[in-house]
């Protein structure tokens, strides 16, 4: 009896392998670009997450926290409520998220007079220089990745040359 592994997906589920030499698939109905986008965006996402990771792990935030922190320092006096809805969080994970950063330092929380049910986030000082250090060192980190992968550079300067045509015939 073979063994079968549990935890593989169907075969109709997987994603295809992508390769360098891969080309999208034209199915005829137009959708050609649709893996070359999927595929950009996931590319975007891993060089970030990967810049993220590396800038973030001397830190002692994980990737929630920071996008957490990143998003009060860029929205002054943001609501809890209107953060959950943002970012899609249930109340009780953000709480989480927010208990750390207040024991770090790196955000207050007021209930304002008028409402006192409603808690109101702001960045300290020492909250905007963690997200405006971080932000600088991920540009780096971003960059050095790319600079260090020389078909990236080459496919950021076709995809600039390409973006360049779409935006002048439009």
């Amino acid at each position: 009896m073979a063994h079968v592994d549990a935890s593989a997906e169907p075969a109709e589920r997987q994603a295809p392998a992508m390769t360098a030499t891969a080309e999208p698939t034209n199915t005829g109905d137009g959708g050609a670009a649709v893996p070359l986008v999927v595929a950009a965006w996931h590319l975007a996402r891993r060089v970030r997450a990967n810049a993220e990771r590396g800038v973030l792990a001397g830190s002692g935030l994980t990737l929630p926290d920071y996008a957490v922190l990143q998003l009060i320092h860029s929205q002054p006096q943001v609501r809890v409520l209107d953060m959950c809805r943002q970012i899609a969080v249930a109340k009780a994970t953000l709480s989480d998220i927010l208990a750390k950063l207040g024991r770090r330092g790196f955000i207050t929380r007021e209930r304002p007079t008028a409402d006192r049910r409603t808690v109101v986030l702001s960045c300290t000082p020492a909250g905007a220089d963690l997200v405006t250090g971080m932000a600088a060192a991920m540009r780096t980190a971003d960059a050095a990745y790319v600079h260090a992968h020389p078909d990236l550079v080459m496919l950021c300067a076709a995809l600039g040359v390409r973006i360049a045509e779409l935006d002048t015939a439009a």
